[in-house]
């Protein structure tokens, strides 16, 4: 009996060594897992950050023309009142008053060319940041801009409804409505009476907003539509097919979502949902 409770002891014992030695080895082999995993995490991490921020410089790279529009109102209208302020000066003495009321003018156009840089800065280093965003003035703002480039060919015509409030990047949504813009007046090249139609619309039923752009350029095929929903796909000769990822990327980013609708007998009609800010619609 003393012989058998000593080898049960003795075995009770090894087995407790050999199970402590496992267990130190599994857990040694855990920890370096989670180290393994920990040093693979913060290099995804980095892999998708740097993704993140070429992407983005990417989509400011292409939207530079866009900008350069938007630039060349308040640049040119520093121009003019330093030209006009210039020449009524060699004529004579101003009066204070004129002199602070061009300045101011001036002054005025710098911070606007100014915020419109912040913007861009702002959207290459942090992304989208959507905030509560009326409808109707950012369209109404992105057509007027589009109106005054030297690119534009087509009548453009916008009926707004009533106060629409969505959340969205307001840069991101003026960047939205001028690649919509820019794609339906460059496929209206050779159409005679081109027009381009912005219609804004509230489904109080679903609480959504409804953005509509329509063109009347020549009726488009099965495969050219397919190419247009695609993205990083167009049917222009130089182009890249970024400006409708923009689009795209941007309706998602509001939660909205994007259709290309070829109209029955000529031209493309984009239809754009978003949902309805029901805080600041009842506000």
């Amino acid at each position: 009996f003393i012989i058998l409770f000593g080898a049960f002891l003795t075995g009770v014992i090894l087995y407790s060594c050999i199970a402590n030695r496992l267990i130190k080895i599994r857990t040694r082999q855990l920890s370096q897992s989670l180290l393994r995993l920990s040093k693979y995490k913060k290099e995804f991490e980095l892999v998708r950050r740097d993704n993140e921020i070429y992407h983005r410089m990417g989509i400011v790279s292409h939207i530079s023309s866009l900008i350069s529009h938007e630039l060349r109102q308040p640049l040119n209208t520093i121009s003019c009142y330093s030209q006009g302020l210039l020449m009524r000066l060699e004529k004579g003495p101003m009066e204070q008053g004129q002199i602070s009321d061009i300045v101011y003018q001036i002054h005025k156009k710098t911070q606007g060319a100014d915020e419109i840089i912040k913007k861009v800065r702002d959207f290459a280093k942090f992304g989208s940041r959507p905030v509560a965003t009326e409808l109707n003035q950012s369209i109404r703002k992105a057509v007027d801009v589009f109106l005054l480039s030297s690119q534009c060919s087509s009548v453009v015509e916008f009926k707004p409804s009533d106060a629409a409030w969505i959340k969205i990047d307001p840069f991101e949504l003026e960047l939205l409505v001028l690649n919509l813009l820019r794609n339906a007046n460059e496929a209206l090249v050779k159409t005679a009476n081109a027009r381009i139609e912005v219609n804004v619309s509230i489904n109080k039923e679903t609480s959504e907003v409804i953005l509509t752009v329509k063109d009347n350029g020549p009726k488009l095929s099965e495969e050219t539509l397919i190419k247009i929903k695609r993205g990083f796909e167009t049917t222009k000769k130089n182009g890249t097919g970024m400006g409708l990822v923009i689009v795209s990327e941007s309706v998602s980013n509001a939660r909205g979502k994007i259709d290309f609708i070829p109209s029955k007998d000529r031209g493309l009609l984009v239809k754009i949902t978003f949902p309805l800010d029901r805080h600041e619609q009842k506000n």
